[in-house]
C-alpha cells in the first residue's frame, strides 16, 4: 500500500476515534462533576475540574495529536511526490529534446522530420468518422474546392480541432489534411498550399487557423434551395508553407 494512502486511512480513523474518545471523556467528566457536587455541595472550580477530568480526555488528546501528525505527514509526502513527478517530467522533456537534436545532427533534419511526422500521423490523426445517418446533417460549401457536402456541426468542429492540433504539434499542415478530417477527397491544390506556424507568426499573423460558418438561407436566385453554411478559413493557406525550416522556432534545433 502506498504511504500516502496508508496515512490517509490512519488520519480518517483518527478523526473518528478522536470524536468517540472525546465523547466518552465528556460523559466521564460529567459524572465526576455531579459526584463532586453531591459530595462537597458546590460546583468544582476550573482547577479542580481540570485535575479530575484530565485523565478522561487524555486518550482523545493523544489520538487527536497522532491524527494531526498523520495529516501533516501525508501533506508533506504529497508535496514531495508532486515535486518528484514535476522533476521527472522535466528530465524526460530535456532528454527527449536532446535525443531529437542528436538524431538531427547524425542523420540530418530530414530524417528527424520524417520520424516525427510518422509519429504524428500514427497517434494524432484521430477524428470521429463521418456517419451519414447521424441526425443534424447540415449542408456545407467549401470555397477552395468548390464542393458541397453534408456534415453535423460536431463533425465540423472535431475536424477543425484535430487539424489545428496537428498543425501545433508538427509546425505545419496542408489544406488536404483539413479535407481528410472532414472526410473529403484530397485535391491537387490542397497538396500545394498550407500553413506554417513560424511563417504564420512572422509573416502572416496567425498561430492558429480560425474558421467561420456563415449561414445562408438560400442560394442566390433559387428561392426553393436548402439553407447551407459556407466554411470560411480566416487565415488563408499559402504556397510557401514548406519553404521555412520548421525548427527555426525551436531553440534546441538549428
Amino acid at each position: 500500500m502506498k504511504q500516502s494512502t496508508l496515512l490517509g486511512i490512519i488520519s480518517s480513523a483518527g478523526v473518528v476515534g478522536t470524536s468517540i474518545l472525546a465523547g466518552y471523556g465528556a460523559i466521564k467528566a460529567y459524572k465526576k462533576h455531579e459526584t463532586f457536587k453531591e459530595t462537597h455541595d458546590r460546583n468544582p472550580t476550573k482547577k479542580e475540574m481540570f485535575i479530575f477530568s484530565v485523565k478522561d480526555f487524555l486518550p482523545a488528546a493523544l489520538v487527536g495529536t497522532g491524527t494531526i501528525v498523520c495529516i501533516l505527514g501525508g501533506t508533506t509526502f504529497n508535496k514531495q511526490t508532486q515535486a518528484s513527478i514535476v522533476s521527472a517530467y522535466g528530465l524526460l522533456d530535456r532528454s527527449y529534446k536532446a535525443y531529437r537534436k542528436k538524431i538531427a545532427e547524425k542523420y540530418g533534419k530530414d530524417a528527424d522530420i520524417d520520424i516525427y511526422n510518422s509519429i504524428v500521423r500514427e497517434y494524432h490523426n484521430v477524428s470521429i468518422p463521418h456517419d451519414e445517418s447521424a441526425p443534424g446533417q447540415l449542408l456545407f460549401y467549401d470555397e477552395y474546392s468548390d464542393r458541397w457536402f453534408r456534415r453535423t456541426m460536431l463533425e465540423i468542429a472535431d475536424a477543425e480541432y484535430h487539424f489545428n492540433r496537428n498543425l501545433t504539434l508538427r509546425g505545419y499542415a496542408n489544406l488536404n489534411e483539413l479535407y481528410k478530417f472532414l472526410g473529403l477527397e484530397p485535391t491537387e491544390y490542397g497538396e500545394h498550399v498550407g500553413w506554417n506556424l513560424y511563417l504564420g507568426e512572422t509573416d502572416y499573423g496567425y498561430q492558429w487557423v480560425d474558421f467561420e460558418h456563415q449561414y445562408c438561407e438560400e442560394l442566390v436566385g433559387e428561392s426553393d434551395s436548402p439553407s447551407f453554411y459556407v466554411l470560411y478559413i480566416l487565415q488563408p493557406p499559402h504556397e510557401d508553407y514548406l519553404e521555412e525550416d520548421v525548427y527555426v522556432s525551436d531553440p534546441d534545433f538549428g
